[in-house]
């Protein structure tokens, strides 16, 4: 820049980023960091004065969060550990899409700053919309909960955000956010990888949940598979509303309806319940159908709340990606014995409870189908190795007894990478009737080459016909699935 007529660049070490602008004085050039670079055709003067419509989505921001993260962890005051700098960059993020959903087209957002701006002020204004969100949603968020990020920390982090549409960008920012945060250690210890938002779309899109269907997910996480579902639901709604010619405001209630009634979800982790409730409020409520339980623990020991909304032998549908790793197995003998897959297995005949334990996603199949009523669906992704391994053949005589397997998609390597290389695969069930009896069946089967993304989580794009498109082959399932069902049912696709 000191050898050119540059007056802005942007530094960029691979992790962090810096915009800098230059300014002539006495002495020679002059480098002071400003909040973002001016839109092509504007000054730096209108650094972040935007209008809600001028706001575009992101196709990966994973690298955005890389950035925060790492300036953060640099020089963020008194806040140093990864679940800390988490905790406070969901109070950001809920921020940054309570102001987008609250601010008109032709508003200007609040979740911004400026040139020149002090950051005491952008540090107030967040801070004012994180009071509008707790008022909100008191249930959710405690009153006593601050912004913590001292004043710099917290505008830097509001100047990488302010110009993206957080709402509508293609992956689900929470999951993104917390996988991120949470580092390798913690992933490792409780077997969370949460779900890719293009399996969580695709997963919704296959087994196409309405307005009537009651559905939970066991093993929620950030929410990704019930914000999908809301999404979904709430589509079919405003189509039905367009084909009835209903009045704007019944179509608002039937999607409130759907929110607060029919989407449940259970989580053990009181942090990632919260972010789930919050997520759901934020995007249109359903967070008092959100609890905090061990959903492998007998029902009968869950609080009267949970008890009052989610019972088994109750849902429409089932959608899961539970916990799983070699070294997470459930060994208490009063939940194993819930379960036929917590016993010993040989030659058809079950034993005793085994004393090793057993793999948590294996119980989790098992409940899945508890919670289904007779011929309800469920969804689930769970390791390829279930299907493959001799010693699982227990599983899949329970699975082949229980329910008839509709779909199988086998997941490439990537889909979880960089944080665990377990193959994985998407399972559609549905739960036989009492007695039901079914004789051989076809199966729907794929599987994946390309997930969007590499080993490292980066995207994969490939140009074709000089265009550069992302290499994903997920979208395209749902789309094959209704081909096949149709081909064997003679349904409508």
């Amino acid at each position: 820049m000191r050898l050119s007529n540059a007056k802005l660049g942007v530094w960029f070490n691979g992790s962090d980023v810096m915009y800098l602008e230059k300014k002539m004085s006495k002495k020679g050039p002059l480098f002071y960091e400003i909040p973002n670079i001016p839109p092509y055709g504007k000054s730096v003067n209108d650094i972040g004065k935007y209008l809600r419509k001028d706001l575009v989505a992101s196709g990966n921001l994973l690298p955005i969060f890389k950035a925060i993260r790492n300036h953060l962890a640099a020089n963020a005051k008194k806040i140093t550990r990864d679940e800390e700098i988490a905790k406070e960059i969901i109070k950001i993020l809920f921020c940054k899409i309570y102001d987008e959903k609250y601010t008109k087209p032709d508003g200007m957002v609040r979740f911004r700053t400026q040139y020149e701006e002090n950051s005491l002020d952008v540090k107030n204004r967040i801070q004012s919309i994180f009071d509008d969100v707790k008022n909100e949603y008191p249930d959710v968020i405690a009153d006593s909960e601050s912004i913590k990020l001292d004043n710099a920390a917290l505008q830097h982090t509001v100047s990488l955000l302010m110009n993206l549409d957080i709402g509508t960008s293609s992956r689900d920012v929470m999951s993104e956010a917390f996988e991120l945060f949470m580092g390798d250690t913690f992933k490792g210890q409780q077997g969370q990888f949460f779900t890719p938002r293009n399996v969580t779309k695709m997963l919704v899109e296959m087994m196409n949940p309405g307005p009537n269907d009651l559905v939970i997910d066991p093993a929620c996480g950030s929410g990704g598979f019930l914000v999908e579902v809301l999404r979904h639901v709430w589509g079919r709604v405003e189509a039905q509303g367009a084909d009835l010619n209903w009045p704007e405001s019944e179509t608002l209630n039937k999607k409130y309806q759907v929110a607060t009634q029919n989407i449940k979800g259970i989580d053990k982790d009181e942090f990632l319940q919260q972010i789930t409730k919050t997520y759901m409020a934020i995007l249109g409520d359903g967070r008092s159908g959100i609890f905090c339980e061990n959903s492998l623990h007998k029902p009968t020991s869950w609080s009267t709340k949970t008890k009052s909304q989610i019972n088994l032998g109750i849902f429409d549908m089932v959608f899961a990606n539970p916990p799983f790793g070699k070294n997470l197995k459930v060994k208490d003998e009063s939940v194993l014995k819930q379960y036929q897959l917590g016993h010993k297995w040989k030659d058809g005949v079950k034993g005793s409870v085994e004393g090793k334990g057993r793999y948590t996603q294996f119980l989790f199949i098992e409940r899945c189908l508890q919670l289904l009523k007779p011929g309800g669906t469920l969804g689930i992704v769970i390791p390829e190795s279930t299907f493959g391994m001799p010693s699982h053949k227990y599983v899949v005589d329970y699975i082949l007894k229980s329910a008839q397997i509709k779909a199988v998609i086998s997941m490439p390597e990537n889909l979880f990478q960089p944080h665990t290389h377990a193959r994985t695969c998407v399972v559609i069930m549905r739960k036989l009737l009492e007695n039901e009896e079914i004789g051989d069946y076809d199966i729907f089967m794929s599987q994946i080459k390309w997930c969007g993304h590499d080993s490292r989580g980066s995207p994969t794009y490939q140009e074709i016909k000089g265009e550069m498109k992302l290499m994903d082959d997920i979208p395209r399932i749902p789309e094959l699935y209704r081909e096949f069902l149709a081909s064997i049912t003679g349904e409508d696709k």
